[in-house]
């Protein structure tokens, strides 16, 4: 059970209401490092590499390389499932492949295409405003990865067969995410509240709901996830009080308090990479 919880909770939220972390504060907080990166005169790959970690709202560029390597290297189309403010288009469409970035929200996009023109992303680093379920492209990409992004996703239980769709035979998946650890009506209360994730798979459920399509091989890495966010928090905490947003401090509590406070073993909810390969 939770037994101390620093935060608020808005009346009779909806899914979109609680997405307000990745709108205005983010969104100012990343064209406003761009512009002071920009009057230095770095432009391209370095403005891309001073950019990159105000962008990341997860655990980070780790994520990206990790997903690289296990794609392998004769790979040419990357669909990015929540594409965020783009890092994965600028990670990725700097190593020559071709990358479309997918988010439901008109901020999120704008954002992202401002970026990768300033650091001169080019032509194959693209971005559509699309949910996933109802994305149907006609042409079949060689790999997809999504970052903590489906835990925001109602319908799971259509993630599979979707993902699935969207790859060519032998296409490989990376999905970060978190998974179920306990039932909890505190801990579902602020994963709906302060997260905008309506539920969460335990990590059984979600091999299951994706081996009808994939390979599928599950790492558990709730001890990584718990010591970054507890990590994330304390740094958060030692800038002055006049620089800190309230609703990133408050999600960041939040997320520290869901992973154990830095202790995995009190982790009320789980953090997984999932590896794909369809069949």
């Amino acid at each position: 059970m939770l037994k101390t919880l620093a935060v608020s909770h808005p009346s009779q939220p909806t899914l979109r209401d609680n997405m307000g972390l990745y709108d205005s504060p983010r969104v100012k907080l990343v064209i406003e490092t761009l512009e002071q990166a920009m009057k230095k005169g770095l432009s391209g790959k370095a403005l891309a590499e001073a950019i990159l970690p105000v962008m990341l709202m997860n655990y980070g560029k780790i994520e990206f390389e990790t997903a690289e390597k296990f794609f392998g290297q004769n790979i040419q189309s990357i669909l990015d499932v929540g594409t965020g403010f783009g890092p994965a288009g600028l990670f990725f469409g700097s190593k020559g492949h071709s990358v479309l970035g997918l988010d439901i929200q008109d901020d999120m996009i704008h954002t992202a295409k401002k970026v990768a023109e300033a650091c001169d992303a080019g032509e194959d680093v693209r971005f559509l405003k699309q949910d996933i379920l109802n994305f149907n492209p006609t042409t079949l990409f060689d790999c997809f990865l999504s970052v903590l992004c489906l835990l925001h996703i109602p319908e799971k239980e259509k993630l599979g067969e979707k993902l699935a769709s969207v790859l060519t035979t032998g296409g490989k998946g990376y999905i970060a995410d978190f998974y179920k650890k306990t039932d909890d009506h505190v801990v579902d209360h602020l994963l709906k509240t302060q997260v905008a994730c309506p539920s969460l798979f335990t990590a059984e459920a979600y091999q299951n709901q994706l081996a009808p399509f994939f390979d599928v091989h599950f790492e558990d890495v709730t001890a990584d996830y718990s010591v970054f966010v507890k990590q994330r928090l304390e740094l958060y905490q030692q800038k002055p009080v006049e620089q800190q947003i309230p609703q990133v401090l408050n999600f960041f509590v939040v997320m520290n308090t869901l992973f154990g406070n830095g202790v995995p073993e009190n982790a009320q909810i789980g953090g997984c990479r999932i590896y794909l390969t369809k069949i």
